[in-house]
């Protein structure tokens, strides 16, 4: 019975995140491309590997993709959410030719004042190593924010 409960709340949990991500537009430039969206469900081995390169617990199974076409520049981006402190931020991660061509928040559920500004988030196109500049006053933003990121490198190479 406590595993049905556990499946029934895993399923609710991933399906509200699934939802949250589809009714996202995609930002300026990009909603003005030629889009296919696609859904991918991280098996369980998926999910596993996932964890141990990132030594954290994966809770997302849905994932959504974008392929975009804007005029003539290919882009893959990856969907993908995570809980910041009580709320979600969901990200957009684009990469071009398996490089990180762009990021941008979709949605923030937490108080704004703990969102990543846009020139922070423009440090990843150019990082090289794990050194990531620090995010005053919103520790966890950051965390969560370099755990999309790692998880979107992860599915690019896949």
């Amino acid at each position: 019975m406590e595993f049905l409960k556990f499946f029934i709340f895993f399923l609710i949990f991933n399906m509200s995140m699934a939802i949250a991500a589809s009714d996202i537009v995609l930002p300026s430039p990009y909603d003005k491309c030629d889009k296919k969206m696609d859904v991918v469900i991280l098996s369980s081995k998926e999910k596993k590997e996932l964890a141990q390169i990132m030594d954290e617990n994966i809770t997302q199974s849905i994932v959504h993709i974008a392929d975009l076409n804007c005029n003539g520049r290919i882009l893959k981006g990856f969907i993908l959410s995570d809980k910041i402190r009580t709320h979600f931020q969901t990200l957009l991660v684009l990469f071009e030719k398996k490089k990180l061509a762009d990021i941008s928040v979709l949605k923030f559920s937490e108080p704004v004042r703990y969102k990543a500004p846009k020139a922070w988030l423009a440090q990843f196109r150019h990082r090289k190593n794990d050194h990531v500049d620090a995010l005053s006053g919103a520790t966890m933003t950051r965390e969560s924010t370099i755990s999309i990121i790692k998880q979107a490198i992860y599915l690019e190479k896949k």
